[in-house]
């Protein structure tokens, strides 16, 4: 049997912890080259790396695998292009 309230503290964990590493590489590059942010520039990169971190990541993840599988079902069939003539005038 899954423990559910364990998954979901250790997911929430992750995303802390992952948060934490991006917005202290994001502010220390805000900070080493003297640019000033306003507070809501900075509540939006919190939320924005809370949605990459929880959402963003799994999805891009699940592209990445589809099209690793559909490159290699597909991976000698190119199709068939034609050349156009380019009108430069």
């Amino acid at each position: 049997m899954l423990n559910v309230r364990f998954m979901i503290m250790f997911f929430m964990i992750y995303a802390v912890f992952s948060s934490i590493l991006s917005l202290s590489a994001f502010f220390s590059r805000v900070y080493t080259t003297g640019m000033k942010l306003s507070v809501s520039d900075a509540l939006k990169a919190v939320l924005l790396c809370f949605i990459e971190l929880t959402f963003l990541r799994f999805i891009l993840a699940f592209v990445r695998a589809a099209a690793f599988i559909g490159y290699r079902k597909k991976k000698m069939s190119w199709g068939r292009i034609e050349r156009q003539k380019i009108n430069l005038k």
